[in-house]
């Protein structure tokens, strides 16, 4: 995010559909959020980031479920965002970001996101957002590897 894209976003009010309240993740929904991610990571990894890092989510009022959530990476980036396959297309993805956006603000920090290039939407919706600036080198987008390194004994 560009300052000034920093600045809108704060200024944004993140409204949603009636059901639906903005939340803060705790350590209690670690496993389930967990289970519905791609990551690999153990999941008492997964408990410190939501314990150590912010994050936030929109729960159904009725069930207290999470049905849409993001989390920050340790290098700072907004990742594992998920919203239920059943509760897409009603904007929770969008508000469940942009409220993680404004907690990073407010830590006097850049919110930054890492998209996976597979996920095609998701960068084309990326680019076209007024709050999203894509890094790219002469007009092309750059490419981020995230490699993980484990010794073997």
């Amino acid at each position: 995010m560009t300052p000034d894209q920093m600045e809108n976003a704060q200024k944004l009010e993140c409204a949603l559909p009636y059901g639906y309240e903005i939340s803060n993740l705790t350590t209690d929904d670690a496993e389930e959020i967990h289970h519905a991610s791609e990551t690999k990571e153990p999941l008492e990894i997964f408990r410190k980031r939501i314990e150590c890092l912010p994050s936030s989510c929109i729960r159904q009022t009725s069930s207290g479920r999470v049905v849409s959530h993001e989390l920050r990476s340790y290098c700072g980036a907004m990742v594992d965002q998920y919203t239920a396959p059943e509760y897409r297309r009603q904007g929770l993805g969008q508000t469940v970001e942009m409220v993680l956006a404004q907690k990073i603000i407010s830590l006097n920090e850049v919110p930054f996101k890492l998209v996976p290039t597979y996920l095609t939407s998701i960068v084309y919706s990326s680019q076209e957002s007024p709050f999203w600036t894509m890094w790219s080198r002469n007009s092309f987008p750059v490419h981020y590897v995230i490699q993980k390194f484990e010794k073997t004994t």
